[in-house]
């Protein structure tokens, strides 16, 4: 197997153009790093546009890493340390024949030693190294400290001896990581009568995932408001707040709501990460007939594009990946966000803070003398928003 260098192969592919490749050699003269790392950090392409190319090249099966649960027994035949350090990810044990995902499909020798350590027939699939590496990280952890295994512990302790001391925060952090491993977009905490439920919402479904006792639900709520910043002592009025979970170097930006109920606060935890991929509208599952249409509509010079959907839908995930079809390099794309869900550097990215008056409203009105072409608004939450955003795609820009 040939190598091509990787802005040949992604030039090729449609993915690259000249003008980006210029750039980010520009970028590559100060920074130092290879052109792939540049054109990946610039958001030009992702791991994922660059995995599918090397699986062309290669010949090996591309593999989509999102949503997949490596097995157990799998990542059991290859030491964690190994599989860090080459970015290699076996997640599926047929028989004789171990099925692994590898982020470099031209390096022989790890294919090799793969065998060697596994003693079976390894399978090799082309698989994004990023996603790769995210997923040995949480996997070879759950592996060795599972958080269900905690806190099935902590309930049959707490059945035992309702008044048994428990650490709130542990179990604050238990809950998260499993949530978080699911792939829960949001996590309720519900108390009743004698329990305090648990549930995940997994793909649109709200599904129940542990019962806690009742004793447990009042110093959990109250240790995780103290960390949103939220009034512990209120406990009749809705209250929102906000705070960052870390884990694995990885971050997730917590939105918190609590609820008075009949047995208490009823509190809603909705999980967004801090650092997300933008990927190709062709891969969110749209037709080539409607990413045609959503091409021509992102390609006019003014006008207004509303995107709109219930909360999750993938409004958000739609309008950035949208983005991509623009020449980033040549026009001043400005959005105004609550919070900034995705990182995409070559455009100008700004947080709302209602708490120094800087709203939506206001954001455009500052964007406009600021030479825009394009701007992204999150949300239209008033009329004096609404008034703006018209204002905004009548005087020669794309809103």
């Amino acid at each position: 197997m040939n190598k091509k260098p990787i802005g040949e192969l992604l030039k090729e592919k449609g993915l690259v153009t000249d003008s980006h490749i210029r750039f980010a050699l520009q970028e590559q003269q100060a920074t130092g790093e290879r052109l792939g790392e540049v054109l990946t950090r610039l958001g030009i392409v992702t791991d994922f546009e660059i995995a599918q190319a090397l699986s062309e090249q290669s010949g090996y099966p591309y593999l989509d890493p999102r949503g997949l649960a490596p097995e157990k027994k799998a990542l059991m035949r290859i030491p964690g340390n190994f599989a860090r350090e080459n970015e290699v990810l076996p997640f599926k044990l047929e028989g004789q024949k171990l099925h692994v995902a590898i982020a470099d499909p031209f390096d022989r020798k790890i294919l090799g030693f793969l065998e060697k350590i596994a003693r079976l027939q390894i399978e090799p699939y082309v698989a994004p190294s990023s996603e790769i590496k995210h997923i040995i990280e949480w996997y070879y952890y759950l592996l060795q400290y599972p958080p269900e295994k905690e806190i099935s512990q902590l309930v049959e302790r707490l059945r035992k001896n309702p008044q048994a001391d428990f650490n709130a925060e542990q179990l604050w952090h238990n809950l998260m990581v499993h949530a978080i491993s699911q792939r829960a977009a949001d996590l309720h905490l519900v108390p009743s009568e004698k329990s305090c439920r648990v549930y995940y919402r997994l793909d649109g479904i709200l599904e129940l995932t542990f019962v806690l006792p009742q004793a447990v639900h009042t110093r959990l709520v109250g240790a995780i408001k103290v960390r949103a910043g939220m009034d512990i002592a209120e406990q009749r009025l809705p209250q929102d707040g906000r705070l960052r979970f870390e884990f694995l170097g990885e971050e997730y930006d917590l939105r918190i709501s609590t609820v008075r109920g009949v047995f208490g606060e009823n509190l809603v935890a909705r999980i967004l990460p801090v650092k997300a991929t933008v990927l190709h509208l062709e891969s969110l599952g749209f037709t080539k007939e409607e990413v045609k249409t959503l091409r021509n509509l992102f390609n006019q010079p003014q006008g207004m594009i509303l995107v709109t959907g219930p909360t999750g839908s993938g409004k958000t995930t739609t309008l950035y990946s949208a983005l991509r079809l623009l020449d980033t390099i040549t026009k001043n794309v400005m959005t105004a966000e609550d919070p900034v869900e995705y990182s995409f550097p070559l455009i100008r990215q700004t947080q709302i803070n209602e708490e120094i008056s800087y709203t939506f409203a206001a954001a455009i009105k500052h964007f406009l003398r600021q030479d825009p072409d394009v701007i992204l608004v999150g949300e239209i939450r008033d009329e004096e928003t609404a008034s703006m955003a018209v204002r905004a795609a009548l005087t020669g820009h794309l809103f």
